[in-house]
Formats: structure tokens, sequence, C-alpha cells
């Protein structure tokens, strides 16, 4: 209540320029908060209504609060036990309880220092709310999944042989030769001398032969085509229809998703708390 009623009065006396709030303009967890740390942000102020008393006070307090919450996650980042970054980041890996593929992959990310970050606040946040805060359930998991099934769906995969010619009698002649019960992908090989594979054509030419091919039945082989003044002649080997990625090839990708959604509500419930327990003075 007495943090309210100072900023109520800081509000109240002070001109509206940015230049002639106090400094330093508050104080939070002892440290002083100069005027200059958040002056450009404080030029907002002047886009309101000169009458909206309401939104310059809004726009006050989150300037500071969003200032106060730099200091906070700082302060976490000091802390002895996080000075050890990597250690924290292999600690966090270890305590999410995950399979081997996604724990190796998340130990690539062991010295960057984002996920080192997101390690040592997730370790903080459990040491300051509980393990039980971050653990997630099968259930719960999926749950996730069938409410957001539409965004595993997976769209119709095809594998097709390209053969590719610059000449129109050499691909009627390969034409003619797979008609006659030749190997097409011993003949690709002969033909293309490693030049024309799928990974080689442009992505409009390839984009165009797999319309071509997705019309085909498995083994089929495609007339001559011509496109772009070359010659295709392709084959279908594969088709995968439409469908859905497991629920167990993406159950701890989701397990993690779960968690950073709760390490996001409790960190902005911590950062909250910290900045409401009378710790954010502002000076007259």
């Amino acid at each position: 209540m007495k943090n309210f009623f100072l900023f109520a009065l800081l509000i109240t006396l002070l001109p509206l320029s940015a230049a002639t709030f106090p400094d330093p303009i508050a104080e939070f967890r002892g440290q002083p908060i100069p005027r200059s740390a958040v002056e450009e942000q404080l030029k907002t102020i002047g886009d309101l209504a000169v009458g909206d008393l309401t939104g310059r006070r809004a726009a006050l307090r989150k300037i500071l609060e969003e200032f106060c919450c730099g200091i906070i996650l700082d302060d976490i980042a000091r802390m002895p036990e996080y000075r050890d970054g990597r250690a924290a980041a292999l600690r966090y890996i270890a305590e999410a309880q995950l399979d081997d593929v996604t724990a190796s992959e998340l130990k690539k990310q062991i010295d960057d220092p984002d996920f080192i970050r997101k390690a040592v606040l997730h370790l903080f946040l459990v040491s300051y709310y509980g393990n039980a805060a971050f653990s997630v359930g099968d259930d719960e998991i999926e749950d996730f999944y069938r409410q957001n099934i539409g965004r595993f769906r997976t769209a119709e995969d095809i594998v097709f042989g390209v053969i590719a010619s610059d000449d129109a009698d050499t691909a009627e002649t390969y034409h003619a030769r797979l008609m006659q019960g030749e190997n097409f992908e011993r003949l690709a090989k002969e033909s293309d001398d490693g030049k024309a594979r799928q990974e080689d054509l442009s992505a409009a030419d390839l984009t165009a032969l797999r319309q071509i091919a997705a019309q085909m039945k498995i083994n089929e082989i495609s007339p001559v085509i011509l496109r772009n003044k070359r010659y295709f002649i392709l084959k279908l080997q594969k088709r995968t229809p439409p469908g859905f990625i497991p629920l167990a090839k993406i159950k701890d990708a989701l397990k993690m998703e779960l968690v950073a959604f709760r390490e996001a509500q409790l960190l902005q419930q911590y950062l909250n708390e910290q900045i409401n327990e009378g710790k954010l003075l502002l000076n007259e």
C-alpha cells in the first residue's frame, strides 16, 4: 500500500517530460534505478493523451517493472550454484528425464548461452516452487497431443526417380529401353552422369515433376516429359499416405513444450511477487 501511494504521488507531482523525472527514478532490491536507464522508454509516455492519467501510470509502471525483471534475472544467473553454466545445463537435461536421443540432442546446446540461461531459470524455479510444478504426466501429454492434433498432420509423401536428357532422341531411346524391361535405377545412373539427380533440379522443375509423379502408380514409368527445353522420364518409387506424426515419436518434445509453458507462467508469477512485495520503491 505504501508503494501505491508513493507511485501515485510520483505521477501527480512530476511534469510529463522524461528529463524532469527524479534521478534516480526508483530503487529496487537496494539498487538505484537511474533515470538514464529507462529514459528512452519514458518518452513513450508522451505518446499518450495528456489527460490519460491512468494510461500514463500504467506505462510508467510497465517500464519500471520490465527493468526490474532484468535485474531479477541477472541476480538469478549470478547465484553461486549456477555460476558453472555448463554444469547447470547438464543437470537440467538429466532432471528432465528424457529418452537418450532427445537428451543427446539437447547436450549439443550445453555451451549455448541462451540454453544455459533457460536451464538456470528452470533449476531456480524448481528450487523455489518445488519440482511438482514441472512434472508432466503421460496423460497430460496425450491430452495435449489430441487437443492439437492438427499440428501433427503429415502430408502425402512420394519418392520418385528421374532420368533427364537435353536431347529428345536420347530421351526417347532411354524410354524405349525402359519399356523393354531395363532397370530404371541403373539407366538413371548411366544417363545423368551424376548431374541430373533430384537434388540438382531447380525448385520449380522439382515441384512440377513431383506433381506429375503424384498422379502415377507405384513403379509406373512416365512418358517423356518436356520442361524448360529438357526431357525427363519419371518412376514413382514410393508413396506414403497422409497421416499424423505418432505420439511416441514426439512425446519428449511435447513434454518439453508443456514444461516451457509452466516455466513461463511461474517465472511471471515470481517476477510479479518480487516486484509487489515492496521491493520496488519509487522516488518522489
